[in-house]
């Protein structure tokens, strides 16, 4: 079932320069960054319900491995069975992979709430965690998560216009070597990715200054303004319209009305793109306290009130990560270009 490690270990992900850089070096780079640590744990943690669900004769249905599968195909247009069978291989992946992934993702939903118990009797070893490592990084979307990264520090140090001072060397060289546990433990490799880490360090403190973010705030105010929204849903119009009529007509709160129909009431902060296309104008020229009349939400009718506007802040979480991930895109993505071509892309059959 599953799929070879050590094949898998070799597979060439990028060419830069004259050199391939493989999967063992994306994650080992990664590892040496501190950003495997999440995905491994949740990863040995299915495990762990997986072995546990076999033991003790719990099981998901077909159906519902069907299901799941059926919704990462649409979502990722993968209309056909043939369709889907051609991008599995082209990932180097089974059908046995796909449902079992889909499994392991159910296993670990129904048994969320004890995975802390089930752990300290079931734990998978290094190796197994390793073996479902691709398979883990493909599906659930980490492989760009972790490859691009590696790519970007590549042609940095490709580059050559950034520098890094034996201090900064030295500081990184600091990063604990137990990070690449598991790894054959290549002292040239670890090197060059200290190498690459300080260098990448440097050209993000000049990508990140304070005057170009908030340069980026002023140039993109209305994608990055949140617009607070509450909304419940009803099963049919005429519940809909009497919750509006309450609430425009008798003063009631949206709140208050949805714990009396026994209706989810939600409450969300959303960034321009996170509202649909379709009302996003509404939404945004509104003025706070508007509640919005009955609209039809894929079989079911939402009223939504429009709580506040919350303007961009380099103090707000989001938006700093917002700011960040767009200026380093535009400081870096140019250089992969130049010095990357991709020998290996999911959702880019060769």
């Amino acid at each position: 079932m599953k799929t070879s490690l050590l094949i898998k270990l070799n597979k060439e992900i990028f060419q830069a320069a004259s050199r391939c850089y493989t999967w063992q070096h994306v994650l080992t780079a990664a590892d040496f960054r501190g950003e495997t640590e999440r995905m491994r744990q949740d990863l040995a943690d299915a495990l762990a319900i997986r072995e546990y669900a076999d033991e003790q004769g719990f099981e998901v249905t077909q159906a519902e491995v069907e299901s799941a599968q059926d919704e990462f195909r649409f979502r990722h247009n993968l209309i056909s069975g043939e369709e889907t069978e051609q991008w599995l291989d082209h990932c180097g992946l089974s059908l046995d992979d796909f449902k079992e992934f889909f499994r392991r993702r159910l296993l670990m939903n129904r048994f969320h709430a004890q995975v802390t118990d089930i752990c300290r009797n079931y734990a998978p070893s290094d190796t197994e965690v390793a073996d479902y490592t691709w398979p883990e990084a493909i599906l659930t979307g980490d492989y760009e998560r972790l490859t691009v990264p590696l790519a970007r520090r590549v042609a940095v140090r490709l580059d050559g216009s950034t520098r890094c001072t034996p201090g900064e060397l030295t500081e990184v060289r600091h990063i604990p070597e137990a990070r690449l546990r598991g790894h054959p433990f290549d002292p040239e490799w670890f090197a060059e990715l200290v190498e690459m880490e300080a260098r990448y360090a440097s050209a993000e403190r000049e990508a990140l200054t304070p005057d170009r973010c908030a340069r980026e705030i002023r140039t993109r105010f209305l994608q990055l303004t949140r617009i607070e929204i509450a909304q419940v849903t009803f099963p049919s119009l005429d519940q809909a319209r009497e919750a509006y009529a309450c609430i425009t007509g008798e003063g009631e709160r949206l709140d208050a009305v949805a714990a009396r129909s026994r209706r989810i009431f939600d409450l969300a902060a959303r960034f321009y793109d996170e509202v649909p296309e379709d009302v996003r104008s509404l939404f945004f020229s509104a003025t706070p306290g508007r509640v919005v009349p009955p609209m039809d939400k894929e079989g079911l009718f939402a009223v939504y009130e429009i709580r506040r506007r919350i303007e961009p802040d380099l103090n707000d979480a989001e938006v700093l990560a917002r700011v960040r991930k767009r200026l380093l895109s535009v400081q870096f993505d140019a250089l992969v270009s130049r010095h990357v071509r991709w020998l290996f892309d999911p959702w880019s059959p060769a």
